[in-house]
C-alpha cells in the first residue's frame, strides 16, 4: 500500500474510535514512508 493509502486507513481507524495501531509484518522499519506514517498517526492521537 502507498503512504496515502495507509494515511487514509489511519484516518478511518481514528474516526471509528481506534486508540492505538501496530505496524507489524515483514520488517516495518524498512518501509520508506514509516517516519511519515508515525508522524501522521501521532497527529491523529493514535
Amino acid at each position: 500500500m502507498s503512504v496515502a493509502d495507509w494515511k487514509a486507513t489511519f484516518n478511518q481507524a481514528a474516526r471509528l474510535g481506534a486508540r492505538t495501531i501496530s505496524m507489524i509484518g515483514g520488517e516495518p522499519t524498512l518501509y520508506q514512508g514509516l517516519e511519515d506514517l508515525i508522524r501522521h498517526a501521532l497527529g491523529l492521537g493514535l
